[in-house]
């Protein structure tokens, strides 16, 4: 019978390590729970020879995040109805094209018709199964309720994504802005003002200084586009290399999409739904504190919010409760911190952490419409000042010139 090491914590709040023997997970967690104590950590141990029978890592192709999204909604229909895993896993890729999704499943059917556990074999591929979904499908192995576990996990990655896919919606309006007048601007410089330095020299003015900077920025381009064009885009691979390749880089853009007016508040809430709505859907799957934290730190995408979760880990590990362990961080309000108090006091820890998501999901959905409500009237202005300030800098010598005119006649 399998024996589980465990870290719990009594009604007192006092911290307990041990070990326990039960048939599976499921049971070793109902044995403690009985006993009064909320689990914290719990893992199977293993022997030395089971160790280094376990199946290792591979690498895998990456896939579309929409074509998991329906292989676990389709798994979790076909088991529900009491559908074979082995046969719902052929039947699930019958109409897949060849693809490295299909390779994947391929591989892990394999294993499951060789006596692997389904966990197992979704392991050997991380990139295209995360982490999350393989313990949702052990915890789900324990328990005897897969297909519920599929669902869950197939509901929580198409929040996921429709989340993404609202920040990038709300980003783009911006982005398109900025490409527009950077075009604009371009049109300006190249075929626009050369016309006018003619006309300005067949007249002989005396041009104002604002017109004399925009020709002579002009002309600057017009004979050194190809360095122009080359400085850019050394400064884009630069700075792309930079944010995304380097700690210093990824660090800097966490405090940027943090700090930076109007769309930081967005950043904020986007990052404590994921935080939420993962460490809920893990708690109610039946996965330990330690592991939902540990797998949540690796699915957030930003320096700070996986800084405090590493952190947190570490006062778990020595018996703090979670609410405790979040205190003190702005990144976390105090509000949700009093919400998952309360959880942990009513034993409900993975509901209230799920309610918790959803006001928060409610709150995100609120500052994009918010952020993206102030971004348009402010690039409006900022696109429409500078070509305003553009055409007056070329106008100032054409009403010079009428005045001399009026003046001469």
């Amino acid at each position: 019978m399998p024996r589980y090491e465990y870290a719990v914590r009594d009604e007192s709040g006092n911290a307990i390590s041990g070990e326990i023997v039960a048939p599976s997970r499921h049971e070793a967690t109902r044995l403690l729970r009985m006993e009064g104590k909320f689990v914290v950590r719990l893992n199977e141990t293993q022997d030395p020879q089971a160790a280094d029978a376990a199946p290792q890592q591979i690498g895998s192709s990456r896939v579309r995040q929409d074509q998991v999204i329906f292989f676990a909604n389709q798994l979790a229909i076909m088991v529900d109805t009491g559908v074979p895993l082995a046969d719902a896993l052929q039947a699930s890729i019958k109409d897949e094209p060849l693809s490295g999704f299909r390779t994947v499943v391929e591989d892990v059917i394999e294993q499951v018709q060789g006596g692997q556990e389904f966990s197992c074999s979704l392991e050997r591929h991380p990139r295209v199964f995360p982490r999350f979904f393989s313990n949702i499908i052990k915890a789900s192995e324990a328990s005897g309720l897969m297909g519920t576990m599929l669902q869950r996990a197939a509901a929580y990655m198409t929040q996921q994504r429709e989340t993404r896919k609202r920040i990038k919606r709300a980003m783009a309006y911006p982005l398109f802005m900025l490409a527009f007048c950077f075009l604009v601007v371009l049109i300006l410089l190249t075929f626009i003002i050369p016309r006018f330095q003619k006309i300005f020299a067949s007249r002989g003015v005396a041009l104002p200084t604002p017109t004399q900077m925009l020709l002579h920025t002009s002309n600057f381009l017009g004979h050194n586009w190809i360095l122009v064009m080359g400085g850019l885009l050394v400064i884009s691979v630069g700075s792309w290399y930079f944010l995304y390749r380097t700690s210093t880089g990824y660090r800097f853009l966490s405090w940027f999409k943090l700090s930076v007016p109007i769309v930081g508040a967005m950043y904020r809430k986007a990052y404590i739904t994921n935080v939420m709505r993962t460490m809920g859907t893990m708690i109610d799957a039946g996965v330990s504190m330690l592991d939902t934290v540990a797998i949540t730190r690796n699915i957030v995408d930003n320096f700070y919010y996986h800084e405090l979760l590493s952190r947190v880990e570490e006062r778990l590990q020595k018996g703090n409760m979670l609410s405790d362990s979040l205190r003190g961080t702005n990144l976390i309000p105090h509000t949700i911190v009093q919400m998952i108090l309360a959880g942990e006091r009513a034993g409900q820890m993975g509901p209230v952490m799920n309610r918790i998501a959803d006001f928060c999901e409610r709150d995100l959905n609120n500052a994009v419409k918010q952020s993206t409500s102030m971004i348009e009237p402010l690039l409006v202005v900022l696109v429409g000042g500078f070509v305003g300030a553009v055409a007056i800098a070329l106008m100032l010598p054409v009403f010079k010139m009428s005045q001399i005119a009026h003046g001469g006649n």
